[in-house]
Protein backbone atom coordinates (compact mmCIF):
# COMPACT_ATOMS: atom_id res chain seq x y z
CA UNK A 1 0.00 0.00 0.00
CA UNK A 2 1.22 3.49 -0.83
CA UNK A 3 2.53 5.39 2.21
CA UNK A 4 0.46 8.49 3.03
CA UNK A 5 0.96 10.96 5.87
CA UNK A 6 -2.36 12.03 7.45
CA UNK A 7 -1.85 15.58 8.72
CA UNK A 8 -4.05 17.84 10.84
CA UNK A 9 -3.22 21.48 11.45
CA UNK A 10 -4.45 23.12 14.65
CA UNK A 11 -4.08 26.46 16.38
CA UNK A 12 -5.36 28.35 19.44
CA UNK A 13 -9.07 27.92 18.69
CA UNK A 14 -8.85 24.22 17.78
CA UNK A 15 -5.82 22.58 19.41
CA UNK A 16 -7.57 21.46 22.61
CA UNK A 17 -10.19 19.56 20.60
CA UNK A 18 -7.67 18.13 18.12
CA UNK A 19 -5.34 16.93 20.89
CA UNK A 20 -8.13 15.24 22.82
CA UNK A 21 -8.09 11.45 22.99
CA UNK A 22 -10.07 9.88 20.15
CA UNK A 23 -10.29 12.92 17.89
CA UNK A 24 -7.52 11.99 15.42
CA UNK A 25 -8.62 8.34 15.42
CA UNK A 26 -12.15 9.31 14.42
CA UNK A 27 -11.04 11.86 11.84
CA UNK A 28 -8.61 9.48 10.12
CA UNK A 29 -10.92 6.45 10.26
CA UNK A 30 -13.54 8.17 8.10
CA UNK A 31 -11.16 8.03 5.12
CA UNK A 32 -11.07 4.21 5.21
CA UNK A 33 -7.33 4.14 4.43
CA UNK A 34 -4.38 2.73 6.35
CA UNK A 35 -2.17 5.77 6.80
CA UNK A 36 1.55 5.23 7.24
CA UNK A 37 1.83 8.17 9.62
CA UNK A 38 -0.39 10.56 11.55
CA UNK A 39 1.04 14.02 12.11
CA UNK A 40 -0.29 17.00 14.05
CA UNK A 41 0.95 20.47 13.18
CA UNK A 42 0.52 23.07 15.93
CA UNK A 43 0.51 26.76 15.09
CA UNK A 44 0.03 30.05 16.88
CA UNK A 45 -1.00 28.88 20.35
CA UNK A 46 -0.82 30.97 23.51
CA UNK A 47 0.28 28.18 25.88
CA UNK A 48 2.94 26.14 24.11
CA UNK A 49 3.63 23.96 27.14
CA UNK A 50 -0.03 22.94 27.35
CA UNK A 51 -0.20 22.08 23.65
CA UNK A 52 3.06 20.15 23.86
CA UNK A 53 1.89 18.14 26.84
CA UNK A 54 -1.36 17.16 25.15
CA UNK A 55 0.40 16.23 21.90
CA UNK A 56 3.01 14.11 23.63
CA UNK A 57 0.32 12.20 25.53
CA UNK A 58 -1.28 11.31 22.20
CA UNK A 59 2.05 10.21 20.75
CA UNK A 60 2.81 7.99 23.73
CA UNK A 61 -0.68 6.48 23.46
CA UNK A 62 -0.06 5.68 19.79
CA UNK A 63 -2.80 7.98 18.47
CA UNK A 64 -0.30 10.07 16.50
CA UNK A 65 3.17 9.32 15.21
CA UNK A 66 4.55 12.85 15.23
CA UNK A 67 3.68 16.36 16.34
CA UNK A 68 5.50 19.62 15.75
CA UNK A 69 5.25 23.36 16.11
CA UNK A 70 5.27 25.53 13.01
CA UNK A 71 7.62 28.00 14.68
CA UNK A 72 10.28 25.30 15.04
CA UNK A 73 10.24 24.34 11.35
CA UNK A 74 9.32 27.50 9.47
CA UNK A 75 12.89 28.52 8.62
CA UNK A 76 13.59 25.18 6.95
CA UNK A 77 10.25 25.39 5.14
CA UNK A 78 11.02 28.88 3.87
CA UNK A 79 14.35 27.67 2.49
CA UNK A 80 12.74 24.63 0.81
CA UNK A 81 10.10 26.78 -0.88
CA UNK A 82 12.38 29.77 -1.67
CA UNK A 83 10.11 32.01 0.39
CA UNK A 84 10.96 34.69 2.94
CA UNK A 85 9.16 35.85 6.05
CA UNK A 86 8.37 39.13 4.35
CA UNK A 87 6.60 37.17 1.59
CA UNK A 88 4.09 35.91 4.18
CA UNK A 89 2.65 39.40 4.70
CA UNK A 90 0.75 40.64 7.72
CA UNK A 91 -1.20 37.40 8.22
CA UNK A 92 1.61 34.82 8.10
CA UNK A 93 -0.29 32.05 9.87
CA UNK A 94 -2.57 31.59 6.86
CA UNK A 95 0.50 30.40 4.90
CA UNK A 96 3.29 29.24 7.22
CA UNK A 97 1.50 26.08 8.42
CA UNK A 98 1.09 24.88 4.82
CA UNK A 99 4.74 25.47 3.95
CA UNK A 100 5.77 23.46 7.01
CA UNK A 101 3.26 20.68 6.29
CA UNK A 102 4.62 20.05 2.79
CA UNK A 103 8.31 20.42 3.62
CA UNK A 104 8.80 18.34 6.78
CA UNK A 105 10.33 14.87 6.32
CA UNK A 106 7.82 12.09 5.78
CA UNK A 107 6.02 10.06 3.10
CA UNK A 108 5.86 11.78 -0.26
CA UNK A 109 2.08 11.51 -0.31
CA UNK A 110 0.49 13.88 2.20
CA UNK A 111 -3.18 14.30 3.04
CA UNK A 112 -4.20 17.42 4.93
CA UNK A 113 -7.56 17.42 6.70
CA UNK A 114 -8.76 20.57 8.43
CA UNK A 115 -9.80 19.89 12.01
CA UNK A 116 -13.35 21.03 11.23
CA UNK A 117 -13.80 19.01 8.03
CA UNK A 118 -16.02 15.93 8.03
CA UNK A 119 -16.80 13.36 5.36
CA UNK A 120 -20.56 12.99 5.14
CA UNK A 121 -20.09 9.22 4.88
CA UNK A 122 -16.91 7.18 5.50
CA UNK A 123 -15.23 6.39 2.19
CA UNK A 124 -11.82 5.42 0.81
CA UNK A 125 -11.29 8.19 -1.73
CA UNK A 126 -7.51 8.09 -1.23
CA UNK A 127 -6.81 4.83 -3.09
CA UNK A 128 -8.61 5.76 -6.34
CA UNK A 129 -7.15 9.28 -6.14
CA UNK A 130 -3.58 7.98 -5.97
CA UNK A 131 -4.26 5.60 -8.84
CA UNK A 132 -5.59 8.47 -10.96
CA UNK A 133 -2.74 10.82 -10.07
CA UNK A 134 -0.14 8.20 -10.94
CA UNK A 135 -1.75 7.81 -14.38
CA UNK A 136 -2.57 11.46 -14.99
CA UNK A 137 0.47 13.57 -14.23
CA UNK A 138 -1.52 16.72 -15.02
CA UNK A 139 -3.38 16.17 -11.77
CA UNK A 140 -1.53 17.77 -8.86
CA UNK A 141 -4.20 17.68 -6.14
CA UNK A 142 -7.14 15.42 -5.30
CA UNK A 143 -10.01 15.73 -2.86
CA UNK A 144 -13.60 14.55 -2.34
CA UNK A 145 -16.29 16.84 -3.70
CA UNK A 146 -17.46 19.54 -1.30
CA UNK A 147 -20.93 19.79 0.17
CA UNK A 148 -23.07 22.51 -1.40
CA UNK A 149 -26.07 23.43 0.80
CA UNK A 150 -27.50 25.73 -1.90
CA UNK A 151 -27.02 26.13 -5.68
CA UNK A 152 -24.96 29.24 -4.93
CA UNK A 153 -22.37 27.10 -3.17
CA UNK A 154 -22.28 24.41 -5.88
CA UNK A 155 -19.27 25.56 -7.89
CA UNK A 156 -18.23 22.10 -9.07
CA UNK A 157 -19.96 22.36 -12.45
CA UNK A 158 -18.35 25.64 -13.44
CA UNK A 159 -14.87 24.62 -12.26
CA UNK A 160 -14.89 21.27 -14.07
CA UNK A 161 -13.08 20.94 -17.40
CA UNK A 162 -13.44 17.20 -18.03
CA UNK A 163 -14.51 13.89 -16.47
CA UNK A 164 -12.43 10.79 -15.76
CA UNK A 165 -14.60 8.00 -14.41
CA UNK A 166 -15.61 8.99 -10.89
CA UNK A 167 -13.56 12.19 -11.00
CA UNK A 168 -14.31 15.71 -12.17
CA UNK A 169 -11.05 17.33 -13.29
CA UNK A 170 -10.80 21.08 -13.13
CA UNK A 171 -9.09 24.16 -11.77
CA UNK A 172 -8.90 25.43 -8.23
CA UNK A 173 -7.53 24.44 -4.84
CA UNK A 174 -8.77 24.35 -1.25
CA UNK A 175 -6.62 23.72 1.80
CA UNK A 176 -9.58 22.28 3.75
CA UNK A 177 -8.97 18.72 2.53
CA UNK A 178 -6.43 17.72 -0.11
CA UNK A 179 -4.05 14.98 -1.20
CA UNK A 180 -0.79 15.76 -2.98
CA UNK A 181 2.92 14.99 -3.23
CA UNK A 182 5.48 16.68 -1.01
CA UNK A 183 7.98 16.43 -3.85
CA UNK A 184 5.79 18.84 -5.84
CA UNK A 185 4.54 21.04 -3.02
CA UNK A 186 7.85 21.57 -1.17
CA UNK A 187 9.18 23.57 -4.08
CA UNK A 188 9.61 27.24 -5.08
CA UNK A 189 6.02 27.60 -6.31
CA UNK A 190 4.61 30.10 -3.79
CA UNK A 191 5.36 33.43 -5.44
CA UNK A 192 3.08 32.91 -8.45
CA UNK A 193 0.14 35.31 -8.59
CA UNK A 194 -3.16 35.10 -10.45
CA UNK A 195 -6.19 37.36 -10.75
CA UNK A 196 -8.39 34.29 -10.17
CA UNK A 197 -6.97 33.92 -6.65
CA UNK A 198 -8.64 37.16 -5.60
CA UNK A 199 -11.79 35.10 -5.01
CA UNK A 200 -10.36 33.69 -1.76
CA UNK A 201 -11.73 35.15 1.51
CA UNK A 202 -8.29 36.33 2.67
CA UNK A 203 -7.36 38.03 -0.62
CA UNK A 204 -8.05 41.51 0.70
CA UNK A 205 -5.52 40.99 3.52
CA UNK A 206 -2.79 38.86 1.98
CA UNK A 207 -1.95 35.84 -0.14
CA UNK A 208 -2.81 32.64 1.74
CA UNK A 209 -1.35 29.16 1.25
CA UNK A 210 -4.36 28.02 -0.78
CA UNK A 211 -4.27 31.12 -3.01
CA UNK A 212 -0.58 30.52 -3.73
CA UNK A 213 -1.09 26.87 -4.68
CA UNK A 214 -4.12 27.82 -6.78
CA UNK A 215 -2.11 30.45 -8.69
CA UNK A 216 0.71 28.02 -9.42
CA UNK A 217 -1.64 25.32 -10.63
CA UNK A 218 -3.56 27.69 -12.89
CA UNK A 219 -0.46 29.12 -14.53
CA UNK A 220 1.19 25.73 -14.98
CA UNK A 221 -1.78 23.75 -16.37
CA UNK A 222 -2.11 21.53 -13.30
CA UNK A 223 -5.48 20.09 -12.41
CA UNK A 224 -7.51 19.26 -9.33
CA UNK A 225 -9.35 15.92 -9.22
CA UNK A 226 -12.66 16.00 -7.36
CA UNK A 227 -13.74 12.50 -6.36
CA UNK A 228 -17.49 12.39 -6.89
CA UNK A 229 -18.41 9.40 -4.71
CA UNK A 230 -17.34 11.05 -1.45
CA UNK A 231 -18.40 14.42 -0.05
CA UNK A 232 -16.95 16.55 2.69
CA UNK A 233 -18.44 19.43 4.62
CA UNK A 234 -16.82 22.37 6.38
CA UNK A 235 -18.72 24.75 8.68
CA UNK A 236 -19.64 28.12 7.20
CA UNK A 237 -18.63 29.91 10.42
CA UNK A 238 -14.95 30.18 9.50
CA UNK A 239 -14.49 33.93 9.65
CA UNK A 240 -13.77 34.27 13.36
CA UNK A 241 -10.12 33.33 12.87
CA UNK A 242 -9.53 36.01 10.25
CA UNK A 243 -7.60 39.14 11.24
CA UNK A 244 -9.55 42.34 11.71
CA UNK A 245 -9.82 44.22 8.40
CA UNK A 246 -8.74 47.81 8.01
CA UNK A 247 -11.02 50.19 6.07
CA UNK A 248 -8.68 49.88 3.10
CA UNK A 249 -8.85 46.10 3.23
CA UNK A 250 -12.64 46.13 3.41
CA UNK A 251 -12.67 48.33 0.32
CA UNK A 252 -10.24 45.96 -1.38
CA UNK A 253 -12.67 43.11 -0.71
CA UNK A 254 -15.37 44.93 -2.68
CA UNK A 255 -12.92 45.55 -5.53
CA UNK A 256 -11.92 41.87 -5.59
CA UNK A 257 -15.55 40.74 -5.75
CA UNK A 258 -16.21 43.11 -8.64
CA UNK A 259 -13.13 41.91 -10.52
CA UNK A 260 -14.02 38.24 -10.12
CA UNK A 261 -17.62 38.90 -11.19
CA UNK A 262 -16.33 40.73 -14.27
CA UNK A 263 -13.98 37.90 -15.18
CA UNK A 264 -16.77 35.36 -14.84
CA UNK A 265 -18.96 37.40 -17.22
CA UNK A 266 -16.22 38.03 -19.76
CA UNK A 267 -16.70 36.09 -23.03
CA UNK A 268 -12.94 35.75 -23.49
CA UNK A 269 -10.68 34.84 -20.57
CA UNK A 270 -7.04 34.06 -19.94
CA UNK A 271 -6.47 30.34 -19.55
CA UNK A 272 -5.60 30.80 -15.90
CA UNK A 273 -8.99 32.44 -15.29
CA UNK A 274 -11.10 29.70 -16.78
CA UNK A 275 -13.52 27.78 -14.61
CA UNK A 276 -14.05 30.31 -11.84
Amino acid sequence: MTAVDFCVNCYERTYRRVLKSGFIDELAAAHRFEFARRTVIINNVEDRDDAEGRAEQLRQAGAVDAWLFVEDHIEQALRATATSRSDLGRAPHFTDWGLVLVSIPGPDWVLHCDAEVRLLEPHDWVTPSIELMERERRVMIANPRWYAPTPRHDTLARTTLERRGNFALGLGFSDQLFLGRRSELAAPIYKQRCLASRRYPMANVGVSFEARVDAWMRHNERLRANYLLATYAHPDEIGEGYPRRSPRERARSLVNRALIAAVRRAPVKRRCCRAL
